[in-house]
């Protein structure tokens, strides 16, 4: 079973391989300019199929190997 704290470590991980940009706390903007709040993009990952996440946990692995 994974932790909250695993899937806050993938959604900034997602956050930063996806060229969002801090522009207050916890508001980002994706590289399309829309503003997202944190909660959007953690759904966002949530939401994810099990091949996208899989694919975003073996990236994550990779990077904090």
């Amino acid at each position: 079973m994974k932790t909250k704290e695993f899937y806050s470590e993938l959604v900034e991980h997602y956050i930063l391989t996806n060229g969002y940009e801090e522009v207050a706390s916890e508001m980002y903007e994706c590289p399309g300019g829309h503003i997202w709040h944190y909660s959007d993009i953690e759904e966002l990952v949530n939401d994810m199929s099990i091949s996208e996440l899989e694919e975003l946990e073996a990236d994550w692995i990779l990077q904090n190997n």
